[in-house]
């Protein structure tokens, strides 16, 4: 005959295994959701009036990432002076990333390189590091289109690349420069057109999973 005492520890023992199996289980099985990513700045980021519905480059990120929350706060035209704005109106909370694209509309507007640009870019670029210290940010560098008007500031738009990249080190640089290539990658002349909403939600995805 078996004593009460062991058969009591057996079943003891049987207990313990089966709950550290399934902590260990729960473990192994636990993934922890990404953090959402934030977009700021210009149509670069928000080609929607642009393209196809379903087509932008926010519709395509969510479809090449579907496991990241993507925040839009870019809108088309947007300044320099509109994407402080959007920072300063976006909630403080925990992201996974900001990718930012700002200046393009700037140049566009002035063809050249001024010092109220400099003071704006550093502005912003201080007020996302304030506002989301831990937050790896990546800079989308401004393209030069293909379109004949375009081509002609191709000079100013290497030298604010150039200026912007060397003002923080720690900010990665998206070069989409060197991606958007072809005429059939813009609409508009200057917009990003599907096919080149495809290039760019393609090089934020390889940025941010790089992380």
């Amino acid at each position: 005959m078996v004593p009460k005492n062991a058969i009591w520890f057996g079943c003891l023992l049987i207990g313990l295994y089966m709950i550290v199996g399934w902590v260990r289980n729960r473990r192994e099985n636990f993934v922890e959701s990404p953090k959402p990513i934030l977009l700021l700045g210009d149509s670069v980021l928000n080609n929607s009036i642009y393209v196809p519905p379903g087509t932008s480059v926010l519709d395509q990120l969510r479809q090449m990432a579907p496991q990241y929350t993507w925040i839009q706060k870019a809108t088309d035209g947007a300044t320099l002076q509109d994407t402080l704005q959007q920072v300063n109106q976006c909630p403080e909370q925990e992201l996974g990333a900001i990718v930012l694209s700002a200046g393009g509309n700037d140049l566009l507007i002035y063809r050249q390189i001024t010092s109220p640009m400099r003071t704006e870019w550093t502005q912003l670029v201080h007020r996302i590091r304030e506002k989301y210290p831990q937050v790896p940010l990546f800079a989308c560098n401004v393209y030069c289109p293909v379109e004949q008007t375009a081509v002609s500031c191709a000079a100013v738009i290497q030298q604010w690349n150039e200026w912007t990249h060397n003002q923080d080190k720690d900010t990665q640089v998206i070069d989409l420069n060197s991606i958007l290539t072809n005429k059939t990658d813009f609409v508009r002349q200057i917009e990003p057109s599907q096919t080149g909403g495809t290039l760019i939600a393609r090089a934020i995805k390889d940025a941010v999973l790089n992380i």
